[in-house]
């Protein structure tokens, strides 16, 4: 199960089981998140159903903690009715009728091939403590360009993948005003971070017969998006705020469209690059100083001073100056 952050797949989880262990008091679950702690919140959000849902009265008798417990008429005292733990957790010995990982795969655990084989390593001792026909459940959502999730669908596993936006259009670099898109765009962001817009039909562009009119080329990435899966709850001010909120768009990409891809920075792609024949120029226009190159305005700086040694054979200070224009832009 494959679904955007923020779509509240733990709490559905949590619903899920009480209703399980309504239908089988006998039920036995492994619960395991990326660490004990957040394992422990499935469980006792589990729990809490279980003592309010009219449908589960009869089970409200629960022995134990967040990290074992049993329901009234479970007749395992070795196997809890939920056992909670981390991925990387000692887990040995246990049994269970269905394992659950739930946003296993994390930053932290993905960072190096080495880190995503052990991951890997500790996934395939579910098989033995599964028994014979136990299912395993995975929810969440890609951290990395070969993705667990990916395997698991490759392997041919049941797959629901729910993404933010049904349909999705990505202009790397939009130099031009006029786009052809394969379907009517109902949101439109330029940039990615903290500059980042969404930009509003009849002001910022209009909808032609075939596409999307810009009324300036951005010069940056813009996405177009249609078919919002949860618009009650993701209207377009909490929409541009988590899109400033993301650093990177391959993390946008990830958690929000379910694309495999790495979260992290990614290296300069010199290709990218535009070279610029002047100089910045501080203008007075209208009321306010502007610092312009070329045509374009820099809104913002960053420097980053390399000092040197002092040796006399050492390399000499350096000092380099970043600027940002209004779009995002470096």
């Amino acid at each position: 199960m494959r679904c955007f952050r923020g779509f509240s797949k733990s709490t559905l989880l949590a619903i899920y089981n009480a209703w399980r262990y309504s239908e089988n008091p006998d039920l036995r679950i492994l619960h395991q998140g990326d660490q004990d702690g957040t394992a422990y919140k499935t469980s006792r959000d589990t729990k809490r159903v279980i003592m309010r849902h009219p449908r589960t009265r009869h089970l409200r008798e629960i022995r134990g903690e967040s990290s074992f417990w049993w329901v009234p008429g479970a007749d395992d005292e070795r196997n809890p009715s939920m056992q909670a733990a981390g991925i990387m957790s000692n887990i040995t010995s246990s049994r269970a009728d269905e394992v659950q990982n739930d946003d296993v795969e994390v930053p932290r655990n993905i960072a190096t091939p080495e880190a995503r084989e052990k991951l890997r390593y500790r996934l395939g001792e579910q098989t033995h403590i599964l028994v014979p026909e136990g299912q395993k459940l995975y929810i969440g959502t890609p951290h990395t360009h070969d993705s667990l999730y990916d395997e698991m669908e490759r392997m041919g596993a049941d797959c629901l993948t729910i993404r933010m936006f049904e349909r999705e259009f990505r202009i790397e670099s939009a130099t031009q005003t006029d786009y052809v898109l394969p379907f009517r765009p109902e949101y439109v962001f330029a940039g990615i971070g903290a500059p980042a817009r969404l930009l509003k039909e009849g002001a910022d562009y209009r909808v032609t017969d075939n596409g999307i009119q810009f009324a300036t080329a951005h010069g940056c990435l813009v996405d177009c998006y249609a078919g919002c899966a949860w618009p009650e709850r993701f209207d377009n001010a909490e929409l541009l705020k988590r899109r400033r909120k993301t650093r990177t768009i391959n993390e946008w990409d990830s958690q929000y469209q379910l694309h495999s891809k790495p979260v992290g920075e990614q290296r300069l792609d010199p290709e990218r690059m535009i070279p610029y024949d002047t100089e910045p120029v501080i203008r007075q226009a209208n009321g306010e100083t502007l610092l312009m190159l070329g045509n374009v305005r820099l809104v913002g700086a960053k420097a980053r001073w390399d000092c040197s040694l002092g040796k006399i054979k050492s390399d000499a200070s350096a000092v380099a100056i970043i600027y940002t224009d209004d779009v995002g832009r470096l």
